[in-house]
């Protein structure tokens, strides 16, 4: 039986007895133990983000014959990086944050199974941290896992990971837990409408063994929401699909030292068949601008340095650049870090460009297996 569905037989079946007045009291009340531990903040771009876009090759014969428009920015300005890595000029504000160090790149990860080149099929395996096929494909999110397994923190709260978005997502799915939506006005009249019950099964007078989880879900859960109600403010001037808004909350919650350990936030349009400069690249600006601006604020009150932000996409795209200026399904892709303490994360050598042959044509060969990144983040997460 899930979890939810139990608490709802169990009051159903049972009393509060003496201890009524406490849950009605705790559910007036809005207090909670501020977490000032370590946060971190997914950021997933759907669509299958470019990033050889971002980052390149300057002297790379490959890509300089498959991509020969794609290429010229940073062939004529690129930002050197290290060895002959370069940044695309359109992104000089990646320069300004690597000169911080509060930027580190993640180069070619990916995954061994090529075929697997649908949206759908990579995008469960990133949520999974599991390559559909195996045998130890999981049907639990990474994060609902160590949700299920009571890894994160704090504690207390057994959904420390909130969604800043309403797309359709098994990220934080567990086999019990699952993370708290961004709806606070639903779940605080939920709680509302259920006083009512609580006190008619207390004015019955009979006693609930299963009375001490009820207790700690329901005030835990009825705290949380009206944690999320304190936020209202910014989630009345910010609309919920907005990228920008999905970071202003993520920055109001770590500030205020709410009682969440991860935080989900996504943006779509990268998948880039057509025209991708023109695409990409405002997309792109505003994902990094919305980074700097939450690295800023959190900088000035005392959280970056506990902060992680984790960016990565579904799969990279084609080497080869199509006859409509954009590129198609790839393979291996960069993965992105941001943050305040990345010395556990940096790289000292840039991984080297390495290519895959699949139907007679040069794709990226991932050298870094994505569930290394994820075994990475476990331990930030949990040590």
């Amino acid at each position: 039986m899930k979890r939810k569905d139990f608490i709802k037989q169990s009051a159903l079946i049972s009393t509060l007895g003496i201890f009524a007045p406490q849950i009605i009291q705790s559910c007036n009340n809005h207090s909670y133990t501020p977490f000032k531990g370590k946060k971190l903040v997914i950021v997933q771009l759907q669509g299958g983000m470019d990033g050889y876009h971002i980052i390149s090759q300057k002297e790379n014969d490959i890509l300089n014959k498959y991509r020969p428009n794609l290429q010229q920015p940073f062939l004529k300005n690129g930002i050197d990086w290290q060895n002959n890595w370069a940044l695309n000029p359109k992104f000089q504000i990646l320069d300004d944050l690597l000169q911080k160090n509060w930027f580190c790149p993640i180069l070619n990860i990916g995954y061994p199974d090529y075929n697997r080149l649908s949206h759908f099929a990579a995008k469960d395996m990133w949520e999974t941290a599991s390559v559909v096929g195996d045998q130890t494909m999981y049907k639990t999110g990474w994060l609902g896992r160590l949700m299920d397994q009571n890894k994160l923190n704090p504690k207390w709260n057994h959904n420390p990971v909130l969604l800043l978005n309403d797309d359709d997502t098994i990220i934080d799915k567990g086999e019990i837990y699952e993370g708290q939506s961004w709806k606070p006005y639903n779940h605080y009249a939920n709680f509302e409408s259920m006083q009512e019950d609580w006190l008619s099964l207390y004015q019955a007078n009979l006693l609930s063994p299963e009375f001490n989880q009820i207790y700690q879900t329901v005030t835990n859960n009825n705290n949380i929401s009206k944690i999320l109600i304190e936020l209202e403010t910014v989630r009345k001037n910010i609309e919920d699909k907005d990228m920008f808004g999905q970071f202003e909350k993520a920055t109001e919650c770590i500030q205020k030292d709410l009682p969440f350990q991860v935080y989900n936030i996504t943006q779509s349009g990268y998948d880039t068949h057509h025209k991708q400069s023109i695409r990409l690249e405002p997309l792109a600006l505003e994902l990094f601008g919305a980074i700097k601006k939450m690295g800023e604020k959190l900088n000035e009150s005392g959280h970056w340095n506990d902060t992680l932000v984790f960016v990565y996409t579904e799969f990279g795209r084609t080497i080869a650049e199509n006859a409509n200026l954009g590129t198609d399904h790839g393979t291996a892709n960069h993965a992105y870090l941001f943050g305040g303490n990345l010395k556990e994360f940096q790289q000292t050598n840039p991984m080297n460009f390495d290519t895959i042959l699949i139907n007679k044509q040069h794709y990226i060969k991932h050298q870094i297996d994505f569930r290394e990144i994820y075994s990475s983040l476990h331990n930030y997460l949990t040590v």
